[in-house]
């Protein structure tokens, strides 16, 4: 097993977050681009969508619409990964093995879990960043 040491971001010299569930690079870039305000109202607007869209994924799974949910799955991976969400968009990409595998029970299962694997992504953002806006 290869252990990694902790690297210090070039940036402000902190360590590096592990990148497993959420790679900071993409909002880095997006706040080097940015005012505050307009970083926050971007990212902010992340957030509110995919929520919206994770409860849209909640209603496909529970009515077993597999053509709706792959959709609305692929959308969410295209959001997730452009944001740096690495554990939402690997989750999706399971979800959307499971459809194209036609394993109907697993891409259920594991769509009612993406809130759940959601949140923890999130939660390495808010540690590094707080709440949009703040």
């Amino acid at each position: 097993m290869i252990m990694r040491s902790p690297s210090t971001s070039p940036r402000t010299g902190g360590t590096v977050a592990d990148r497993s569930l959420f790679d900071p690079a993409p909002i880095e870039a997006i706040r080097e681009l940015a005012d505050k305000a307009e970083a926050d109202a971007i990212v902010g607007g992340y957030f509110r969508n995919t929520r919206q869209q994770i409860e849209r994924v909640e209603a496909h799974a529970a009515a077993a619409d597999l053509d709706a949910l792959a959709r609305q799955i692929h959308a969410i991976i295209g959001t997730s990964s452009t944001f740096g969400f690495r554990g939402i968009e690997r989750h999706g990409r399971r979800i959307e093995q499971a459809i194209e595998n036609g394993d109907r029970t697993r891409a259920i299962t594991l769509a009612r879990d993406l809130r759940t694997a959601a949140e923890a992504s999130w939660a390495q953002f808010h540690r590094r960043y707080g709440q949009p806006g703040t």
